[in-house]
This record gives structure tokens, C-alpha cells and sequence, in this order.
């Protein structure tokens, strides 16, 4: 594939980057130009040292402009059960289901959310993980 693939993926930068890394790694390998959405610019130069482009947006605001020219979206945001329901829910599910609209408006084919183990049965976690694991989940539905 290499050589053959030249398409701009874009990703959201999370609190953990250090298996994000791991995936920009694969798809440098495949030549194509990654973004990474930030939230705050001192995050930029992160984004820049993974030869990433960075996109100042907040997924709690509007986020169709930060999918501009962009032909498919990598979703690997999320603040798991650290923040609370409120910064769970505007993150993890609103921003998200965001994020496939405006992909959407756009006439997106391709949307990957890197979802979480456990999203499937929420009613199964540990209360600590339940409410978050119910955002994804239900972010992973609206796909």
C-alpha cells in the first residue's frame, strides 16, 4: 500500500497520547498526511513532533470547519472516567456523534471511532467506568 495512499486522516488528541503515537506511526508508514485536532495551542507542538499538522477545535463547540478537506476521520478521543458525566457526556458521546455529522455534511465514506472495551455491555462495568462506557456506547450506536 505504500506510495498508493496519500489521504488526510484526521484525529483527536486525547489527555493519553502514547498509543495514538503508535497509530500516527502506521499511518505515516502509509505516506498520508495526518491533522490532529487540539483543543489548546501549546498542544500543537505535540501533534508537529508526529509529523502531524495540527487543528485548533474543541469537539464541546462546533467542529464542522475542523473536518474541511479532510477524507476520513480517526475518533480516539476520550477523558475515560477522570473528568466526571458532564465532560464525559460532551466528549466522549456529544463529540463524537458531532463529529459523524459533520462528516456526514461533508459526504464522508469513512469514520473510525476507537470505541473501548467494554462499550458494548456498560450495564456490566464497575460504576466508576459505567457512565463513561455508556457515552461511547451510545456514540458507538449513532454510527
Amino acid at each position: 500500500m505504500k506510495g498508493e495512499c496519500n489521504q488526510k486522516y484526521f484525529n483527536c488528541r486525547g489527555q493519553r497520547n502514547d498509543r495514538k503515537a503508535d497509530y500516527w506511526g502506521i499511518i505515516k508508514k502509509l505516506q498520508m498526511t495526518v491533522y490532529g485536532m487540539i483543543r489548546k495551542e501549546e498542544q500543537a507542538q505535540t501533534i508537529k513532533e508526529l509529523c502531524g499538522h495540527p487543528i485548533l477545535a474543541d469537539l464541546e463547540g462546533n467542529v464542522d470547519k475542523a473536518v474541511d478537506n479532510m477524507e476520513a476521520i480517526i475518533f480516539a478521543a476520550g477523558f475515560g472516567p477522570k473528568t466526571g458525566p458532564d465532560k464525559t457526556t460532551a466528549v466522549d458521546k456529544n463529540g463524537a456523534i458531532k463529529l459523524v455529522d459533520a462528516a456526514k455534511k461533508k459526504g464522508f465514506e469513512r469514520f473510525v471511532t476507537l470505541s473501548s472495551v467494554g462499550s458494548d455491555n456498560p450495564e456490566q462495568a464497575q460504576e466508576e467506568m459505567r457512565h463513561y462506557l455508556e457515552a461511547k456506547h451510545d456514540a458507538d450506536e449513532q454510527h
